[in-house]
């Protein structure tokens, strides 16, 4: 089985196309259910499901998703829902058939007691069959889903399926079951079984063979599997270089057989037909099965179908036709069969040849390997492969009769043709088109992996395949009053013959009186089946006559052409389960799809002649005794734009009239010639209210008016500058004082800032912002409905299982005034709506309008509103009108409620609308136990269409886009004043001075304030000494600069720094002088800046005598100087000259002494 599910998806190749896609359309399922169904459903419900299969449609491109609910990961048979999404994003369709509150509703266990053997076991023995061979598990498909492959045991054909799954009972319940099929080894059913996974009782059966016994009463059930082979392999599409002419005779084949459209021997004679293979829906031929040029196969089997006698009824092929090398399939035949002549290869030539003609035809019509057709190999086209349709030939399993198995995409169905007395069923070409029309009617209804969907009473199955038999085998010169059969070859009557439906079919009601009210006495499946084709017929016919009929059933134009178009693209779109009036709507929305609505009313038309019109209701399509016919025609409505400003150049593809097919009309329309759309040029129209009438071609006629307004010019406005961080405001002045501001940040289009005509915001920088002037509202009539007709229809669901009517009971229908209708503004209600379908006597009912806070309970509601009204008998089945005078806020949540006290003897019962509704309706009644609301889970009758509508004036937005004016917002450009002094400055013992801003500035101001200030140059050295000119820049908050000057005079006023000297010695001449010498070497002098002079006083060369003090001074640039002093001291180094003097002579005394004299001088 081939799932994809939410929490872990796997896509095939065709679906990873579209994940993005698919993920968007879950969320508008999930949504679109939930908005639909707030009381009947819960969020589990929508919150748990799996796709069961999706595709995109070949001919209307509509993306076709369909989904099962789920419960703990376990798939709920029967339990389906889809979407139909065009291909510009439009919802086409949307059916749901999940059930609602599922948890509620599960009994007994959630895991299985039985094993899946034991459940073959169990439904053998409900169909009577003896096991005659052990039984075992050969596959375990999906651990995780619990599908399993289990043998045949001697009483299936082929290996039997077997998963588990919940299903819904016959009670309501929802039991666990195993879901499996067996094919009779007799080849006289295909049953497929749900068995309580607990008890091994049976839930339910149906039959996947659909027999078609002359028209008798049988169960008509299909195939709920899903294939075991489902995933297919991929192939590389071949890209064909040779010729057509050089293919064709590569693949083709000669096939004498009663060609189409030739219905049997009795309408005509067999041709030796070539070259009759499509190469869109063949392109490798009928015997081909690898796709590759050159066939695999030169007997009646190719990648379409594989035709052989099953006489013997082993449901294993027999005798086949076989055509040589050169695919010659030319053989002799007898009409009249006998066990002794059966003439099998022609009979087998024709079954093989009509089976690809119908392959080849439905190909173009959408039914294509993505949605589930039957070939071997799908070419890499999408969709499961593997599935090629077995066609039985003369099947010994019965008789004048015939059948088609369709199992799911990617499992093989089988087609078994019987005889009939001296008639061979192979050569009644429109039974086998009817029993293909089988396969295609189930492989399309709910998805190609949902082939179960045709099981309900009212399904229309046998009317498909009529339908196919007959446009198969129409030929030009056909008329619709004529009277046709279906199955006259085959049992023996004429070619003319009644056939073997209860009338034969005609648009002639003389002939053929069919309308719906026969299908609730007909036999089930074909007498219902057959009142479905005859509206198709109908409906057919109708299209011929508007566009006549077109022998080329390929690639033709005709009313032929366009009603198997439709046909086979609304069984796609028709829910699960269809009954009449959902498969009448799958076509008109088909059309819609294919031909945007061109065919509405001649498919109106048709349907309401045999009683399908407008009013008819179906009920449960699972019977077809509860449905009411109807003959009327759909009324002609038409909604056109609000407004257009006259700017706004040609307007495009505008519809809105109901039924599609019509004609517009009124100033500035072009129709568009296509039944469904018009353009209007407002321009054209010029300014002021215009009527736009919709002309119906089912012949009514309505209209809308669309106002014309023009645009105004832009807003006068005033400028403001400021200051950073200040907020600013800016005003805007209407053209009409009546008009409002908005304001935007961009010239066109941008986010909207604020409305109002001031616009008050901080700014960073310079800013413009864009004032537009918008127009007052347009006053507008607003009926606010939920009902999608305002017929009044019978049988309202009532009390109980549905009979009686109600007292003492309140109406109630919800309204979200923004979120479902967009109204933005206050609703002004003049008036109150509600259908009356029955009372017995004159009553008084109290209309109430409340406002809605939160849940839906009596304590959230509030009164708005509350009037009376009087109705009588002679109301029964009427609108009633109820004035009511009340303004409700902008985006109120309104609670209509109609309110019916209990009188004895007065019962009321509320009009409800036949045909639909978009939001449930609830009812809360004494008389079935149900009291005011605590909340909408409380109360009962979900889905009741009662017709309860709000009528009041409101407005809708102009929408003439006036042009903008710029406003600015201009910041601070006024330069700050800046104002310097002059400045001293010291060199530091490094020689060095900085200053600052603070230094020079001599009082700088600015309006908005000063940011900063700086000064340049701010760094002084020795080389800088003297008067220097600096710049003092000041900066405002906004950024504005200005500068001033001033002299910065740099002093060094650091004295040098200078070594001592020691004394120093000299020698003295012989006068005892000396001269100096140069002794500035004998000290170092530092400065800070560079190295100071140092001189000497006295300078060298100064004669001194005696010791002299010297003087060293070191002076720098500046003439700062530093001084130190030392002494020279002259030094004797000469020796004195002493004169020479005669010896002197003293006298001496006794002793010989004597005194020496002072002889210095």
């Amino acid at each position: 089985m081939c799932l994809l599910f939410v929490t872990q998806i796997t896509y095939t190749q065709n679906l990873k196309k579209a994940i993005a896609k698919i993920d968007t359309y879950h969320k508008e399922l999930t949504n679109s259910f939930q908005k639909e169904n707030t009381k009947k459903y819960t969020e589990k419900d929508f919150s748990n499901w799996v796709i069961t299969s999706d595709h995109v449609s070949s001919t209307s491109g509509v993306h076709h998703i369909y989904y099962r609910q789920t419960y703990n990961g376990i798939e709920v048979y029967g339990a389906e829902a889809s979407m139909h999404i065009a291909s510009n994003g439009s919802i086409i369709s949307k059916n749901n058939d999940f059930i609602p509150s599922l948890e509620e509703k599960i009994i007994g266990g959630k895991s299985p007691s039985l094993n899946p053997l034991n459940a073959v076991m169990a439904a053998a023995a409900v169909s009577k069959y003896k096991i005659s061979e052990n039984l075992k598990i050969v596959d375990i498909v999906d651990t995780k889903n619990h599908e399993f492959i289990v043998s045949k045991g001697g009483i299936s054909s082929s290996e039997i399926p077997v998963k588990l799954m919940y299903q819904q009972n016959k009670k309501g319940d929802v039991v666990l079951v195993w879901n499996l099929s067996i094919d009779d080894i007799q080849g006289q059913n295909w049953f497929s079984y749900r068995i309580n996974a607990s008890t091994g009782e049976l839930v339910d059966k149906n039959d996947w063979q659909v027999n078609c016994n002359l028209g008798e009463n049988h169960d008509h059930s299909l195939e709920t599997e899903y294939s075991t082979n489902s995933l297919s392999k991929e192939y590389e599409v071949v890209t064909m270089e040779e010729s057509l002419e050089e293919y064709y005779a590569l693949l083709g084949g000669s096939y004498r057989v009663y060609a189409m459209p030739i219905e049997s021997p009795n309408h005509g004679s067999r041709t030796l037909v070539t070259g009759v293979e499509n190469l869109t829906a063949s392109p490798y031929g009928w015997h081909d099965t690898n796709g590759a040029p050159g066939v695999e196969y030169t007997i009646s089997r190719g990648n379409n179908v594989y035709a052989y006698d099953d006489i013997a009824n082993t449901n294993n092929p027999g005798t086949t036709a076989n055509g040589g090398g050169s695919l010659n399939f030319d053989f002799p035949i007898n009409t009249t069969w006998s066990a002794g002549n059966r003439s099998l290869p022609a009979a087998i030539t024709n079954l093989f040849y009509w089976s690809n003609i119908i392959h080849d035809v439905v190909y173009q019509y959408g039914f294509d390997e993505a949605s589930g057709n039957f070939q071997q190999n799908n070419y890499g086209n999408g969709g499961s492969q593997n599935d090629y349709v077995r066609a039985e030939a003369q099947d010994g399993s019965g008789t004048c009769n015939a059948n088609f198995a369709t199992p799911n995409d990617g499992s093989l169905p089988r087609m078994q043709m019987y005889v009939c007395n001296s008639r061979d069923g192979d050569l009644d070409n429109g039974v086998v088109v009817h029993e293909y029309g089988h396969g295609i009617s189930n492989r399309l209804t709910g998805g190609r992996l949902n082939s179960g969907c045709l099981a309900n009473s009212e399904q229309m199955g046998e009317g498909w395949s009529d339908y196919y038999a007959l446009l198969f085998t129409m030929k030009s010169g056909d008329s619709g009053p004529a009277s046709r059969g279906i199955g006259t070859w085959l049992v023996g009557q004429a070619g003319n013959g009644p056939g073997i439906r209860e009338f034969p079919y005609s648009t002639n009601m003389a002939i053929n009186s069919h309308t719906y009210s026969r299908t609730q006495t007909a036999v089930v499946p074909h007498g219902v089946g057959s009142v479905w084709a005859m509206m198709l017929y109908e409906m057919t016919w109708g299209l011929i006559d508007q566009y006549g009929f077109d022998p080329d059933i390929y690639n033709g134009t005709g009313g032929n052409n366009i009603s198997l178009s439709l046909v086979t693209e609304a069984l796609k779109l028709q829910p699960c389960s269809p009954g009449f009036v959902s498969g009448r709507d799958a076509i008109l929305a088909a059309d819609i799809a294919l031909y945007n609505g061109a065919n509405q009313c001649i498919i109106w038309a048709a349907f309401a002649k045999r009683g399908l019109g407008f009013s008819a209701t179906q009920g449960s399509t699972n019977s077809n005794a509860d449905n009411i016919q109807a003959f009327d025609l759909p009324p002609t409505s038409f909604n056109a734009p609000t407004s257009f400003c006259v700017t706004e150049g040609v307007q495009s593809g505008l519809s809105g009239g109901t039924p599609g097919g019509g004609v517009y009309s009124g100033p500035g329309v072009t129709d568009d010639g296509n039944g469904s759309t018009y353009s209007f040029n407002p321009f054209t129209a010029g300014e002021g209210s215009h009527t736009i009438i919709y002309t119906s071609s089912c012949g009514g006629s309505a209209s809308d008016t669309i106002l014309v307004t023009a645009a105004p010019a832009a807003p006068s406005i005033t400028n403001d500058t400021f200051c950073a961080g200040d907020s600013v405001t800016l005003t805007a002045t209407p053209n009409d004082i009546n008009n409002t501001i908005e304001w935007y940040d961009a010239t066109n289009g941008g986010n909207l800032l604020f409305t109002g005509n001031s616009y008050t915001f901080s700014p960073v920088g310079t800013t413009s912002v864009y004032a537009e002037e918008v127009l007052s509202p347009i006053p507008v009539s607003i009926t606010v409905s939920h009902s999608n007709s305002q017929d009044i229809g019978t049988g309202s669901v009532a009390c109980g299982a549905g009979a009686g009517a109600h007292t003492t009971s309140s109406y109630w229908r919800v309204f979200n005034l923004s979120g479902s209708f967009g109204i933005t503004d206050d609703f002004n209600v003049n008036q109150v709506q509600f259908g009356l379908q029955s009372i017995t006597s004159n009553f008084t009912a109290t209309v109430r309008l409340h406002s809605l806070s939160g849940a839906f309970t009596t304590s959230n509601l509030t009164l708005l509103a509350s009037q009376t009204v009087n109705v009588a008998p002679a109301n029964n089945g009427s609108v009633i009108s109820v004035p009511m005078s009340v303004t409700i806020p902008a985006g109120t949540i309104v609670v209509m409620e109609v309110f019916t006290p209990a009188q004895a003897g007065n019962l009321f019962m509320m009009g409800s609308n036949p045909n639909g509704e978009n939001a449930p309706s609830y009812i809360s009644a004494v008389d079935c136990g149900i009291n005011q609301p605590s909340t909408l889970a409380s109360i009962g009758f979900p889905n009741i269409h009662y017709v309860m509508n709000i009528i009041g004036e409101g407005s809708v937005a102009n929408p003439c886009t006036g042009l903008r004016a710029e406003a600015t917002a201009t910041a601070d450009n006024i330069p700050p004043i800046a104002i310097a002094q002059d400045f001293t400055v010291f060199l530091d013992v490094n020689g060095q001075a900085t200053i600052s801003s603070s230094n020079i500035n001599n009082g700088s101001s600015d309006n908005c304030g000063i940011a900063s200030m700086s000064v340049s140059p701010n760094f002084f050295n020795c080389a800088s000494i003297g008067n220097q000119i600096v710049t003092l820049t000041v900066t405002d908050t906004e950024g504005n600069i200005n500068t001033a000057q001033a002299n910065v005079t740099v002093i060094d006023n650091l004295m040098p720094n200078i070594g001592t000297a020691s004394n120093q010695t000299v020698s003295g001449n012989v006068n005892c002088q000396a001269t100096l010498a140069n002794y500035t070497s004998l000290v170092l002098a530092t400065d800070n800046c560079g190295s100071p002079t140092i001189t000497q006083n006295p300078p060298a060369g100064t004669l001194i005598t005696g010791t002299t003090t010297v003087t060293l001074t070191a002076t720098d640039a500046s003439g700062n100087f530093d001084t130190t002093t030392f002494n020279v001291i002259i030094e004797d180094t000469t020796n004195p000259t002493i004169n020479t003097i005669a010896d002197q002579s003293v006298s001496g005394d006794a002793a010989c002494q004597g005194l020496v004299g002072d002889y210095s001088s």
